[in-house]
């Protein structure tokens, strides 16, 4: 199966039910023609890549020992 990586936080609101849908417009590495949907199930693969926590909600944060303990 197919998986779309996510910042963590975004991953932990989905799991909570404080955010229903997620709005891409393309990853950093997509190709030149655009982004395509290759699958209609995936999972969610949580990361702290280029998450910044200026850009995130304080109620949001996950600390460390959540993040260990959920993922």
């Amino acid at each position: 199966m197919e998986s779309l990586k996510e910042w963590a936080a975004i991953v932990s609101a989905l799991e909570n039910g404080d955010q229903t849908i997620i709005l891409r417009k393309g990853g950093i590495l997509d190709v030149e023609s655009g982004f395509r949907i290759e699958s209609k199930k995936f999972l969610l693969y949580p990361t702290q890549e280029h998450q910044e926590r200026n850009h995130i909600k304080p109620q949001f944060y996950l600390t460390e020992s959540c993040h260990m303990q959920k993922f």
